[in-house]
């Protein structure tokens, strides 16, 4: 069979238009698989984290710090308490929280403080605010025909019962609290507070005035 020169061209324009056909059906792409997949610079899928613990710091005899939600287990947070020195932050300490509340109780002494909490459980980190602390003593104050105090937690304590009156706050007496015992004054009904010595890492420090009535 012979092929004449006019149906050479037709084949040739017929395999041209069915490759152009290919080409633009839906779905086609000239790239190769590999260029299809994930570029570079495409955002990637990955889990977020939800937002920050909440830390919260009490003051007291002791620094009290708590680490929230405690859902997520006892004693399950870690974190590093800091100190300001200056302008700048230093470590006092890394801690893990205790109990079903999520707490701990730290024996330091008076400065500025704030806790870090590094991201964990799918929380991220966290930064507290800072937090101006001071040492207090634990004082209380009850009787009927007497006033009895109990302070603590230092078991030989200085301290200072004063009455207010008109001319100012007078001293009604100065003794040691010579353990954890009640002590035990004879007074009038009045007005008083309790100032304690500088002891250990507790500074000096005077109550909120109070009412007595035997």
């Amino acid at each position: 069979m012979k092929v004449s020169k006019s149906s050479g061209i037709s084949a040739a324009l017929i395999g041209c238009m069915l490759g152009a056909m290919i080409a633009t059906l839906p779905g086609a792409s000239a790239e190769p698989m590999a260029d299809r997949q994930v570029r570079p610079g495409l955002p990637a899928v990955s889990a977020t984290a939800t937002a920050p613990a909440r830390v919260t710091m009490v003051g007291g005899p002791l620094l009290q710090v708590k680490v929230g939600p405690s859902q997520v287990g006892p004693g399950a947070w870690t974190f590093t308490l800091e100190r300001r020195s200056g302008t700048s932050w230093e470590r006092a300490g890394a801690y893990r929280t205790k109990g079903t509340l999520d707490e701990v109780s730290l024996p330091v002494t008076a400065g500025t403080y704030r806790v870090v909490v590094p991201a964990q459980h799918g929380y991220q980190a966290t930064t507290s605010k800072p937090r101006a602390y001071a040492p207090t003593p634990d004082i209380k104050v009850s009787g009927h025909g007497a006033l009895e105090l109990k302070v603590g937690p230092i078991r030989d304590w200085q301290v200072t019962l004063e009455r207010k009156t008109d001319q100012g706050w007078s001293k009604v007496k100065t003794a040691k609290t010579r353990g954890l015992k009640r002590m035990v004054f004879t007074v009038d009904a009045g007005t008083y507070r309790v100032q304690t010595a500088a002891n250990g890492r507790f500074p000096a420090f005077t109550s909120k005035p109070f009412e007595f009535v035997p």
